[in-house]
Parts: C-alpha cells; structure tokens; sequence
C-alpha cells in the first residue's frame, strides 16, 4: 500500500465525515499547530509538546503497517491546528499529553478517522477510557469491511489458539470463557480453544467496575467475549476496567 493510495483513501473517508460522536462531553485542554507525526498514534504541537492519541493503538517502530499508519495519521494532522479534549489522565507512563484530537477545520476527530481508515485499533486504559462505546463501533466496521491493514491481516483479532507462547505487546484475542478462576479477590477469565488457552486477569479493584458494568466475571462464563491489552509471554493480558472486555456472544 503506497502513500499516495493510503492518502486518497483516508480523504475519501474525511470527505464521509466522522462526526464528533461524544467529543462534546470531554473537556477543551487546549489546542495547537501539529508541525510533526511520528507514529500513527503520536504526533507533536508548535508548543513542542507530544501527544497520544487517547483511545487507540497504532502498530508503531518496525512492526507491519507502522509506515502505513504513520503516513495516514500525518495526511490528515500534520499542519493543521487541532483542540485537545480529555475524559480522563493527562499524561501517559512516558510523558507525553494524552487526548482526543479534534481539527478546528472541519471538526475532524482524528481518532475516528484513523479507526475508519483501518489504521488502528482500540486502546483504552482504566484512568483514559472516555468514549470506549464510540470507539468501538468505528474499529468493528473498519474490521468488517476489511478496511487498511485488516486487509491482510496486519491488524487482526487473535484466537487463543493463534496466540504464541513468547507473544508480547498490545493485541486483542477473541474466545470463548472455558474456565473462570477465583484468584484471591479478582478473577481469571480463561479462553480456551483447541487446546490453547490465553487468560484475561481481572484484579480484585476491578471486580466492583466489571460488576456495575454488567460483566461480573462469574457471570462471563460460557460467553464468547474479546478481551484487549498488553500480551505476557504465557498468554495474559491483564484487564483493569470493564471496557476492555467486549460481550460478542453468550451462547
């Protein structure tokens, strides 16, 4: 995929127009000029500031695709003045400000877009989780129509099966719950298919959250769910807020 066939799509796509969605209910933390895209989820202000894309995941360094999100998220930011919104933490573990980006011209949300053009997925986290149910939706059609790098796979929803054992890093593994552990006061949400199992750990802080949400993991059991977050070699992947987990089925 070129640049210029990644560039003609994702303006196909802000020519469809992705709406503001829920950006009225977070609030303006400031705005400026993007002079600078160093990934498909990172880009940098005329302030000099950096800034995360709240809500999603882009592949970024040498993985596949990471040049192709890159140059999509430059095609629709880079030199154009954005508005910052936050539902939740400022800052990520590395520093940088975390937000949804709005373009002033056009009132683009550029998460969206990037979800729409299939150039990412869905990330949240327990202390930046605001509009997880939008999010969700504009990553489930991208996947359906098998838009951008779901194409082929480069971004992908993982059966526990699939799973390698020394696997690491951000994925979202889709399978039925076979077994659900009591572990102290949280719970283990165990997928088991084929004989592979990938396990989704909630701790005892987030029993209450998953409960009120109307995912109590006792009650997980038999359901097919997708569960989303950083990979451990073993097949864990920790969940600390409900959002995290998605209900597919519960037969």
């Amino acid at each position: 995929m070129d640049r210029r066939a990644i560039l003609c799509g994702m303006a196909a796509l802000t020519l469809a127009g992705c709406g503001d969605d829920g950006l009225g209910r977070l609030a303006s933390i400031g705005r400026g000029r993007v002079i600078e895209v160093r990934s498909g989820d990172v880009l940098v202000l005329d302030d000099g500031a950096v800034v995360r894309l709240a809500g999603i995941e882009a592949p970024y360094g040498s993985a596949p695709g990471a040049q192709e999100a890159r140059v999509a998220l430059d095609g629709l930011a880079l030199g154009k003045t954005v508005e910052l919104l936050s539902g939740g933490g400022l800052t990520d573990p590395a520093g940088r400000k975390t937000a949804h980006l709005r373009r002033t011209e056009g009132r683009l949300w550029l998460q969206g877009a990037m979800l729409d053009a299939g150039m990412a997925q869905v990330r949240t986290f327990a202390d930046n989780r605001a509009l997880a149910a939008d999010l969700l939706e504009h990553e489930a059609k991208a996947r359906i129509a098998k838009r951008g790098l779901w194409s082929d796979g480069r971004l992908k929803v993982w059966l526990p099966q699939e799973v390698s054992p020394v696997q690491r890093g951000f994925a979202v593994v889709e399978g039925r719950v076979g077994r659900v552990r009591r572990v102290g006061q949280g719970f283990d949400l165990d997928l088991l298919e084929a004989g592979r199992m990938v396990s989704g750990e909630v701790p005892a802080a987030a029993v209450e959250s998953f409960t009120s949400a109307g995912k109590a993991p006792p009650e997980l059991a038999g359901k097919l769910i997708r569960i989303r977050g950083t990979l451990r070699p073993g097949g864990q992947i920790w969940l600390d807020h409900p959002e995290a987990v998605e209900v597919v089925s519960a037969r």
